[in-house]
């Protein structure tokens, strides 16, 4: 008689946007066993019982399995500071002088936020030995987010950072320096990993995907549904038939394309030893034909747009 034991899943990763959800789980060789992306039916609203069901009804539809979950701090409560501190080969209570740091630099009472810290590689422009990148959220907000979600089900075991999480699941290359462009609906995000650490993340203002509709129907007095179906479709798809709208969403484009130049220089300049080789273009606007081709021809770069089969295997075992 053959047995075979049941197949383990990890926790499902829970990405509640202002927007959208975004949720994924693997299994133990770390291949995508179920994803989801939804919008949010109160968006830009604080997450509500009702709502929370509503997302837990959409995992089971979609095939997750258990209730267990890693959720994403919501980034507008996700504050990130470098510190001066000790390398942890040291000895020295590294968590403890963290939090001592952060609440003198912020003024926050001892206990009133969660914290994630890692060492950043050396940089050329420090002085000192060592820094640390510290993450910090309000306890009270990841506190109350818990609640609600609990009261629909879902068992959050964790808290992460979005970024975090982005850079664990890419395909980097370790040795080398790579950047993840986070193009969503209301935000759009550049993040740096240098030697496979996360070592720079910063808003950028220029256009998220929401004004890029908005600027486009304006430019071709449509609607924001008209244009939203052109962009899906078409884009930036370099063919004859589809001059005209290059021509259009160019000038459209081009402010983020310098915004992101001017982030990425100035974060290869912290570390002169290595640029920038491939960015990933990720987020809603990984789906717009022709821009991740667009955007690396302009900035001189390799862009990807990856997709779900080609996340990283999870590290270590389950």
């Amino acid at each position: 008689m053959r047995f075979s034991l049941p197949q383990a899943w990890s926790p499902i990763g829970l990405d509640i946007g202002t927007q959208r959800v975004n949720a994924v789980q693997l299994d133990a060789l770390g291949r995508v066993r179920a994803y989801a992306a939804f919008a949010r039916r109160e968006p830009e609203a604080d997450l509500t019982i009702m709502e929370a069901a509503r997302i837990r009804n959409v995992l089971d539809r979609h095939g997750f399995r258990g209730c267990s979950t890693v959720i994403a701090a919501p980034r507008h409560l996700v504050r990130e500071t470098i510190l001066d501190l000790p390398p942890t080969s040291s000895g020295a209570p590294i968590a403890q002088l963290a939090v001592a740091e952060l609440g003198r630099i912020h003024k926050l009472a001892p206990g009133s936020f969660s914290m994630g810290m890692w060492e950043l590689p050396a940089s050329s422009r420090s002085s000192v030995g060592c820094q640390t990148m510290a993450v910090t959220c309000p306890s009270s907000a990841s506190e109350e987010l818990c609640d609600v979600l609990e009261s629909a089900g879902i068992e959050p075991v964790a808290i992460d950072t979005a970024g975090c999480a982005l850079a664990r699941a890419l395909p980097v290359d370790p040795p080398g320096t790579q950047a993840v462009l986070e193009l969503a609906e209301s935000r759009t995000t550049l993040l740096v990993i240098h030697q496979g650490i996360l070592v720079f993340e910063r808003p950028l203002s220029e256009l998220t995907m929401r004004l890029l509709r908005s600027r486009m129907a304006k430019a071709l007095r449509v609607s924001a549904q008209e244009a939203g179906r052109l962009l899906g479709e078409r884009g930036l798809l370099n063919t004859d038939e589809n001059l005209a709208m290059i021509e259009t969403l160019r000038p459209l484009i081009d402010p983020l394309v310098e915004e992101v130049a001017q982030s990425g220089a100035y974060a290869s300049s912290r570390y002169t030893d290595a640029a920038i080789s491939k960015v990933f273009l990720v987020g809603r606007g990984a789906s717009v034909p022709g821009l991740a081709e667009y955007l690396g021809q302009s900035l001189e770069c390799d862009f990807v747009a990856p997709c779900l089969s080609e996340l990283a295997p999870m590290r270590g075992a389950m």
